[in-house]
């Protein structure tokens, strides 16, 4: 878990230009291009869970319910109950609720389980695709990168999240596209809804390899 964020984490917050922004080694997070809008902008920004903690069968439950996240990652993090709970619920915030449209953030999902090659993360009979009208079209225009598919706002989410995948800098026309697109307040959202992904895939796809050896 550790590894998983520690991954997506710090690439989100390079995709803001955060070393543009340090003194001394602690970027000034007031400075930053996109502002993080937790002080003054409550709701729209992910909330960690209430303690003390859910059962982790009830958690375990919703996450078969949806395919969303797939439930061998879910029951992976099972034996701990706090990093279940926990980050479940930044997942859930931010892939599942919040401010984005439901059919965006079911795109990045499916994106991001392509790009890393890791189909069972976000597999076509996930409920969360269906119910938010992500099916073989939508797939299929990912796989070719058909952007005509797509919304604007959708596109603008898309090609942030490929640079995000990709370890490259997100370009300054693709974050002014996004920024054109999206608030500040969707933006905080996409970048921890690709972050808490990022990492937690790269790790889910190494443990189906091992047991698949």
């Amino acid at each position: 878990m550790f590894c998983a964020w520690q991954f997506g984490g710090p690439r989100m917050l390079r995709s803001w230009r955060s070393e543009d922004y340090k003194r001394g080694e602690q970027p000034v997070l007031d400075e930053l291009p996109v502002r993080l809008a937790y002080a003054d902008r409550q709701g729209e920004a992910p909330r960690w869970p209430p303690r003390p903690y859910p059962p982790a069968e009830a958690l375990l439950v919703e996450a078969g319910r949806l395919g969303s996240p797939p439930l061998g990652w879910a029951r992976f993090l099972a034996p701990r109950p706090d990093l279940l709970a926990d980050w479940l619920g930044l997942y859930t915030a931010t892939v599942h609720g919040g401010v984005l449209p439901p059919r965006l953030r079911q795109l990045v999902r499916a994106e991001m389980a392509r790009l890393l090659d890791c189909p069972s993360w976000a597999p076509p009979d996930s409920a969360a695709l269906r119910d938010a009208g992500v099916g073989p079209r939508e797939l299929a225009a990912l796989a070719a990168d058909d952007g005509a598919a797509f919304s604007p706002a959708e596109a603008a989410a898309l090609a942030y999240t490929r640079a995000v995948v990709a370890e490259d800098e997100v370009a300054d026309d693709i974050f002014a596209t996004l920024a054109a697109q999206l608030d500040e307040g969707q933006i905080v959202q996409l970048g921890f809804a690709v972050a808490v992904q990022n990492g937690a895939i790269r790790v889910y796809r190494s443990l189906e390899q091992e047991a698949l050896r």
